[in-house]
């Protein structure tokens, strides 16, 4: 593959290009083909066979709820739903600095209704584990000093829902 004498990699003045219409602009030139490289700042890189960007290889949800009937017309519903996430990466260079962990979230209801009355009332329980885990990163350009943006599991939270219809 050809590589480039330009830095393509920096700032926007400069120049870039990608594949998508620049959907890969922050990240260098891409030559796609048999081989898949890409140039990094003038470097070519070969990703070929890379896991893709946000894309774990197992991933898993599983949800159970159970119903109870109680005395004059209320109901109990207690649910509970759990995902995974297998590791990823970030960005297809597939570096170790790209790498996102695996991860697990777990999210509770115990909700009491009336139907009739047009009562109900929920508690609740989201990330119960209270897992602090980065689930996206994205390097900005040279611009903005090669930062690294990541995006969290939002933290634990519980709370209680009241709501009356009319």
């Amino acid at each position: 593959p050809a590589s480039s004498p330009l830095n393509l990699r920096g700032d926007p003045f400069l120049g870039k290009a990608g594949i998508c219409g620049g959907a890969f602009a922050s990240d260098g030139l891409t030559n796609t083909g048999a081989s898949p490289t890409v140039v990094a700042g003038g470097v070519p890189v070969s990703i070929a066979g890379n896991q893709l960007p946000n894309a774990p290889n197992y991933t898993a949800s599983v949800g159970a709820q159970y119903h109870w009937d109680l005395p004059g017309g209320w109901g109990s519903t207690l649910r509970g739903s759990m995902y995974f996430q297998g590791t990823s990466f970030a960005r297809f260079y597939n570096l170790p600095t790209d790498r996102l962990n695996s991860w697990t979230n777990l999210n509770l209801t115990l909700t009491f209704a009336n139907p009739g009355a047009g009562w109900q009332v929920q508690l609740y329980g989201k990330n119960v584990f209270n897992n602090n885990v980065i689930t996206n990163a994205g390097v900005s350009s040279i611009t903005f000093g090669d930062t690294t943006t990541v995006s969290l599991l939002d933290p634990a939270t519980y709370g209680i829902s009241v709501t009356k219809r009319f």
